[in-house]
């Protein structure tokens, strides 16, 4: 009698220990590396199961969420049609476990008589398992259930990410039993493993080589005598496959079974394989932000550059200005644009002459070979030309290049002298970052308070009139002639982190939730990194910081009170609250003076300082009345 046909018995009388004892006993489970043996009716009724402690080697209870599942399973895939060929294998996710499982709808031998039920086969994705993938893949690897925010797509079919200049990592989507997404395998690599582009290949052969393993070998307790054969030429194909680390071959299909399906998984994996290899060569090559190549591939064909017959060489360094300031304030997303529109441009100018690459985070390099030395001096204009000339804006904001270039005469070169070479033209880039940073940060400044004015029309003849305020009570208060002119500057400057604001949030025609006020109130933050970075904004960074602060301790960011506020923060608190009261908002008309001077006096000693409050009263009443 066959195995199918004591399974096919077993079935229908489940009080057969001799079955159980032959071909399910703990010792056959855990030489199997199963954990879990499931028999279920037609219907997902539990006939039998058994769990097994693969680390111990003994029983254990079998987990009751599983046996939950596997009854959906039995009764979502419509069982009670008498199909033959009823194999299926996949995964399901259970308390953040991943658990593999295999199907097979029990029948005779000869596949006669009507199905008693199904049989179901489970293996944990636990440390034992991912032990055994990482040694034979040598590669870090993990099932996991989110991707980290860095995450993107790429054009093979997968998302990846680079955690930092020495690896890379994959993340491959997966669907569950039940068709729910939302689950991946993270593989990661080496990049220099990557770069050689065959040894990753044998990793992902191994890698489906054990997870074809496993759902055979469950199989072979059912199909022994049956499948013996197709068993063996699939193992040696496998072997071989992972011996000669090609990937042209693929496994015939000869039958339409469970091997059959095995032979198309394993013949669309090398199909994905050899798509995986064109992404993982291009992700050693390329850098994923920009599409340009990277530092590894750079530093490859520096190599190679003594060694070949060209007349002259030049090294170009390139740096784009305010990167910092821009992802500080306006969020790395902003940032990443400038960075792909610089990467663009450059190639545009650069891409048919030589190598152009992103060496670093804010950094490109060009090499450009026999090219004259008056034509490296044309480029470095027309470059330039094209930034200042050309739409190259990201959120209105102008993107500027710092640029250093060395140029060696044939005779001149060798290894070293293109090291020094290299050194010259990020030095010469340097000092002329140095030369203009300061211009570079003004202008970058001054385009982020016209960015806030064209988004938040509020601020329109805003500051003026909280120059005028301010300076008028600071008079009154016998300020001396520095704090003066920090007011007119906070009048001027206080909301300047408002650019890093969602316009969703800034123009938001109405009252603001709990969380978009929270993110409101982060532009006091961002005021004051923009301010830091900048000399001539530096003495009223604290100010900035500071300008939200309430007389009572109730204010925003640091809960400041009474004279711990900075007195130039206290008179602007007052005046910005007195202008946004008399000027018409989206959501309401302006206020009248009166109703505004009461406004200001119910929160005396409360958000404003009260002897301010009494000062700014008087002043509103003769000098500006």
């Amino acid at each position: 009698m066959s195995i199918w046909d004591e399974m096919f018995n077993f079935a229908h009388d489940i009080s057969d220990y001799d079955f159980v004892e032959r071909n399910l006993s703990d010792s056959v489970i855990a030489n199997l590396k199963i954990n879990t043996i499931v028999i279920t009716d037609l219907n997902g009724k539990i006939l039998f199961s058994k769990a097994i402690d693969l680390k111990n080697k003994v029983e254990i209870p079998v987990n009751s969420e599983l046996l939950t599942y596997l009854t959906k399973i039995t009764q979502n895939r419509e069982t009670k049609e008498e199909t033959i060929d009823d194999h299926f294998n996949g995964f399901i996710c259970i308390s953040e476990q991943p658990i593999l499982i295999s199907a097979q709808r029990i029948f005779t031998g000869e596949k006669t008589g009507k199905s008693p039920g199904i049989v179901f086969f489970t293996r944990n994705v636990d440390n034992l398992l991912i032990n055994d993938l990482e040694k034979l893949t040598q590669s870090n690897i993990l099932f996991m259930g989110n991707i980290p925010s860095n995450a993107h797509p790429n054009s093979f079919g997968y998302l990846q990410s680079e955690s930092n200049n020495e690896t890379v990592n994959g993340y491959f989507p997966l669907t569950d039993i039940f068709n729910r997404q939302g689950y991946y395998i993270k593989v990661s690599l080496p990049r220099n493993i990557i770069k050689q582009g065959q040894l990753q290949i044998t990793a992902f052969i191994e890698l489906v080589f054990l997870i074809s393993v496993f759902f055979i070998m469950i199989n072979i307790l059912l199909f022994n005598r049956i499948f013996v054969v197709p068993f063996n030429k699939t193992i040696s194909f496998l072997v071989g496959l992972s011996r000669d680390k090609g990937l042209e071959n693929r496994l015939p299909i000869e039958r339409n079974d469970e091997f059959g399906k095995i032979a198309v998984t394993l013949n669309n994996l090398l199909d994905h394989l050899n798509k995986s290899q064109e992404a993982l060569v291009y992700a050693g090559q390329y850098d994923s932000l920009t599409g340009l190549y990277n530092r590894s591939y750079f530093e490859n064909e520096l190599k190679q550059l003594a060694k070949r017959n060209i007349q002259s060489l030049t090294i170009l360094c390139c740096d784009v200005d305010g990167l910092k300031l821009v992802n500080d304030t306006l969020g790395h997303s902003v940032g990443d644009i400038m960075l792909i529109e610089t990467g663009r441009v450059l190639k545009e100018t650069f891409g048919n002459l030589g190598l152009v690459a992103r060496t670093g985070g804010d950094e490109f390099t060009i090499i450009l070979t026999d090219i004259d030395e008056s034509r490296v001096t044309d480029l470095s204009h027309e470059l330039k030309k094209s930034l200042e000339n050309r739409q190259s804006t990201v959120s209105g904001l102008q993107i500027k290049l710092s640029i250093g270039w060395k140029f060696i005469k044939s005779n001149e070169i060798s290894e070293e002298v293109i090291n020094i070479a290299i050194k010259e033209a990020d030095d010469a880039m340097y000092r002329q970052k140095l030369s203009s940073s300061q211009s570079n940060r003004n202008a970058l400044v001054q385009a982020m308070m016209k960015m806030l004015e064209v988004r938040d029309y509020l601020t329109e003849g805003h500051s003026n009139r909280l120059q005028e305020y301010a300076t008028h009570l600071g008079l009154a208060r016998d300020l001396d002639e520095n704090k003066i002119t920090d007011l007119w500057l906070l009048g001027k400057f206080h909301d300047i982190g408002k650019v890093g604001i969602p316009d969703s949030i800034l123009l938001k025609p109405g009252p603001l939730t709990p969380e978009e006020r929270k993110e409101m109130n982060r532009h006091a933050e961002i005021g004051h990194r923009i301010a830091q970075s900048i000399p001539e904004l530096l003495p009223i960074a604290d100010l900035i910081l500071k300008h939200h602060e309430w007389w009572n301790g109730n204010g925003y960011p640091l809960g400041l009170k009474g004279e711990e506020i900075p007195i130039e923060d206290r008179i602007l608190a007052i005046v910005d609250a007195y202008d946004a009261m008399t000027s018409d908002r989206p959501y309401r008309k302006a206020m009248t003076k009166d109703a505004a001077i009461l406004e200001l006096t119910l929160n005396s000693g409360v958000q404003f300082d009260p002897k301010l409050v009494t000062d700014f009263i008087t002043i509103l009443k003769s000098e500006l009345a």
